[in-house]
């Protein structure tokens, strides 16, 4: 029978019109229902109209919505294929759930224990986070819940597993787009994204890698290069990398570690054409506050030029004439105070010897 697979997603239906015949054990049913519905989007819309066609014979059943809507039934797994369709995870989840619990007491021959999922040229939203992807490939356990997939963007990929409570997640070749919409790093313009990501669901810890990209256009940016206007070794500088147009980042990385609500920045180095920056502080969601500690090194040297600048505690000058800025970075996420801090060293592994932790792919689970 068709009902176990309607009931609980298909409630409440508003209306609709179903037929149904049954000719030598094969059982046919066509119709259109309308309902509420939170799991598939079309056009940032949630679809509300399903046309459909149904046909079941010897425990297998298929199901085709709207045209681009595909569902295989049996008694172990469910294939479910969509094109252009937009699916919220968490209502997906809900739904799961919500299923799992109406049929607790039926034997497992009649509840699909694995659902496949297969999209194309469609964006995955969860909680915050939105993954628009052109194909992906999903296959989820409902009980105990498992969720291994696998996401393909342009030329770039994610592949990840989500297991007891435990994830392991890699990204490699993402464009600022995709970076944009995983992450808070929503300042950041162009360029390639790579990163990892293990541990608990709400506890984890991984790299990202950055190369060719822009540093602009946010209220922290902003507030920096207004700090380093004021700091006269810096105006003395040709190029001190640092303009309205923003901070163009060669290549970088960053060690984090997330737990609800805290995102900790362990090790941050950005390598740019005319400063290297180094720092690790911590954004709190909840509070919507930020703590960083940064030191900027400018590559130029002021060698010829040094008896001219007024010494600072919050300078430090190299051998070879250039000079690093410390800054202590505090308050508001959405308008941070800049002040300069005693200078002394933030990061001293080379980034070279942190690209190293940045291993893709991961042995999913072994």
């Amino acid at each position: 029978s068709l009902k176990p697979y309607f009931q609980s997603i298909l409630i409440p239906i508003q209306k609709g019109k179903v037929q149904a015949s049954l000719k030598s054990e094969h059982l046919f049913v066509h119709g259109t229902l309308y309902y509420t519905n939170h799991i598939a989007i079309k056009d940032q819309k949630p679809i509300e109209r399903f046309q459909f066609q149904a046909h079941q014979y010897g425990g297998l059943t298929h199901v085709r919505v709207n045209q681009n809507i595909d569902l295989n039934i049996s008694s172990k797994e469910s294939k479910l294929k969509l094109k252009d369709i937009d699916i919220n995870i968490d209502h997906l989840l809900q739904y799961i759930n919500t299923y799992l619990s109406n049929h607790k007491e039926k034997s497992a021959s009649t509840i699909p224990y694995k659902l496949s999922v297969e999209g194309y040229h469609s964006t995955l939203f969860y909680q915050k986070l939105q993954l628009p992807s052109l194909s992906y490939h999903a296959v989820i356990q409902p009980t105990p819940f498992a969720l291994t997939f696998t996401t393909h963007h342009d030329r770039g990929e994610i592949q990840g597993v989500i297991k007891n409570h435990q994830l392991v997640i890699t990204g490699k070749d993402l464009s600022d787009k995709i970076i944009k919409g995983l992450t808070t790093l929503s300042y950041l313009h162009g360029g390639s994204f790579s990163f990892t990501a293990k541990g608990r669901v709400d506890n984890f810890q991984g790299t990202i890698l950055i190369q060719d990209t822009l540093w602009a256009k946010n209220a922290l940016y902003n507030n920096i290069l207004a700090m380093l206007n004021t700091i006269p070794a810096v105006l003395l500088l040709k190029d001190p990398g640092f303009n309205k147009k923003g901070f163009k980042v060669q290549r970088g990385v960053i060690q984090y570690h997330f737990q609800t609500p805290t995102l900790t920045f362990e090790n941050i180095i950005l390598q740019g054409h005319s400063a290297n920056i180094t720092g690790k502080g911590h954004i709190n969601f909840q509070a919507d506050t930020i703590a960083l500690r940064m030191q900027i090194h400018f590559l130029e040297s002021l060698t010829n030029i040094l008896n001219k600048i007024p010494i600072a505690g919050y300078l430090i000058f190299g051998d070879d004439g250039s000079v690093a800025v410390t800054l202590n970075i505090n308050g508001s996420l959405y308008d941070p105070k800049v002040q300069t801090e005693a200078a002394k060293d933030i990061v001293k592994a080379p980034l070279n010897i942190l690209e190293r932790t940045l291993t893709l792919p991961f042995k999913l689970f072994e």
